[in-house]
């Protein structure tokens, strides 16, 4: 076995020049040069290994020399060590430098369900295993959700109602624990207060074709269902676009990457219909939609009156916005075939006897386009 390191040596990056407050990440092709401190002593010797994104190690350099160049570097992290050593001492003293090459690590899902906000990450251009950590900050500062480890997701007890501060880092395997050598993400969470809502760190826009329309997406929180657009930097969606959780949506105009205001309809798990507007980080608070969401037909817009005693009576509708083609397809259980196709505030006669209050009809319709049927009881 090799005795202890009898002194200390560091591995500082010379080119290109990185800040104190910046990563270790060049772009791929740079070349790095790395120079070693001399630990003290006569005749120090240099050994540089390095290990590259393929995961093998191999030695570069050895020679009274303490500066070494990779050159070249492609894409993920690479890992330099030197070892310095002289006559009187194989072992003098050790240190490690990582390089990351346009490496970077996002969130995959932020989501809250039974009092815990759990996070998932993904790395790109670290060599695996990737080591993840994750921290959030509540009222009391930043916690440690998860130390380093290989798992990608975490989980912290949060509170209906609080925004937190998320963040996240990801380090090759064989970095040392030190945040300029691991790429980092962070970003907010709020959590809904007593009802399943959207925010805006649910929803994700994107360019589409310039000038003409751009991409909307929702990732559905747990408890909200049924999400659809209403508008797009105040231009109405007519009909409103229903869209799938995940899944990017085309709206008509312009990107303008955290300036771009959409507004969403949805059902929470309370029951109820809410409608909110997302802006950039910025969501508003959920106003109930006490109204039909779409055009319906309502009891209110249908009118009976008597016909001929126990042969037939007399329909109207008065077709509510929206509400276009409208047919009668039933009446007291009996199948009107071919539907009857009626007017907008004209009367038509169906068969049967006219029963105030008690008559049961049955309608089709389309609504902003879409069918739809109605049973009402007039």
């Amino acid at each position: 076995a090799l005795p202890a390191m009898a002194a200390t040596t560091t591995l500082d990056i010379t080119s290109p020049v990185i800040g104190e407050n910046q990563i270790n990440m060049v772009p791929a092709g740079a070349n790095v040069t790395f120079a070693a401190a001399n630990p003290g002593g006569e005749g120090v010797m240099y050994t540089f290994w390095v290990r590259g994104p393929g995961g093998n190690w191999k030695m570069a350099q050895e020679s009274d020399k303490n500066v070494y160049t990779k050159t070249n570097l492609n894409y993920g992290t690479h890992v330099v060590d030197v070892y310095c050593w002289n006559a009187e001492n194989p072992a003098l003293a050790q240190a490690r430098q990582v390089i990351l090459v346009d490496s970077s690590v996002v969130f995959t899902e932020k989501s809250f369900k039974d009092g815990k906000i759990t996070l998932t990450a993904q790395a790109t251009n670290i060599a695996e295993p990737v080591d993840y950590q994750f921290w959030y900050k509540d009222s009391e500062g930043w916690q440690c959700a998860q130390d380093y480890s290989v798992s990608n997701t975490a989980s912290f007890a949060a509170t209906a109602g609080q925004t937190y501060e998320i963040a996240v880092y990801a380090k090759d395997n064989k970095a040392i624990r030190h945040w300029k050598q691991a790429a980092a993400a962070s970003d907010t969470y709020q959590v809904a207060a007593g009802f399943a809502r959207i925010t805006a760190s649910d929803v994700t826009m994107k360019e589409g074709i310039a000038g003409i329309n751009f991409g909307v997406k929702v990732d559905f929180p747990a408890g909200v269902t049924n999400v659809k657009i209403t508008k797009a930097d105040g231009l109405s969606i007519t009909p409103a676009k229903a869209i799938t959780s995940g899944q990017y949506a085309s709206v008509p105009g312009t990107y303008n990457a955290g300036n771009n205001e959409v507004e969403f309809i949805f059902d929470s798990d309370n029951g109820k219909t809410y409608k909110t507007t997302v802006k950039g980080a910025t969501a508003t608070e959920p106003v109930e939609v006490t109204g039909p969401v779409t055009p319906a037909l309502q009891a209110s817009d249908v009118t009976t009156k008597q016909g001929f005693a126990g042969i037939n009576f007399g329909v109207k509708v008065d077709f509510p916005a929206g509400v276009t083609n409208v047919k009668i397809t039933s009446v007291d259980g009996l199948a009107i075939t071919p539907a009857k196709a009626l007017t907008s505030g004209q009367y038509a006669s169906v068969p049967g006897t006219y029963n105030p209050g008690g008559n049961v009809i049955g309608f089709s319709y389309d609504a902003n386009g879409a069918a739809n049927t109605a049973t009402i009881t007039k």
